[in-house]
């Protein structure tokens, strides 16, 4: 068999394998963008109805709400990084 076909194949196998990694690096990184999509409105949600406990100190709520918020905001720009500039593209909307 000639060389440069074997390097030729080689090559393309290569580059066949770093596509696939990449399609799975992708698929990877759209699974952890839907939880965080679902999961960060959801805590922001608990976090409020938190707050309107009557039972709980104002205080209670801010010391367990300011890591919650801080995680909830770091799901936010995590989704806004993995679906692009805007989430709502990824239901198809667009403005």
């Amino acid at each position: 068999m000639n060389p440069d076909a074997i390097d030729q194949l080689l090559t393309l196998n290569h580059e066949i394998r770093q596509i696939e990694s990449h399609l799975e690096i992708a698929r990877r990184r759209r699974k952890l963008s839907n939880v965080s999509f679902v999961f960060g409105p959801i805590l922001l949600a608990g976090l409020y109805g938190l707050w309107w406990v009557p039972e709980l100190d104002h205080r209670v709520v801010i010391i367990i709400g300011t890591p919650l918020l801080l995680v909830a905001l770091l799901f936010a720009v995590a989704t806004v990084s993995v679906i692009g500039n805007f989430p709502w593209q990824a239901f198809g909307i667009s403005i």
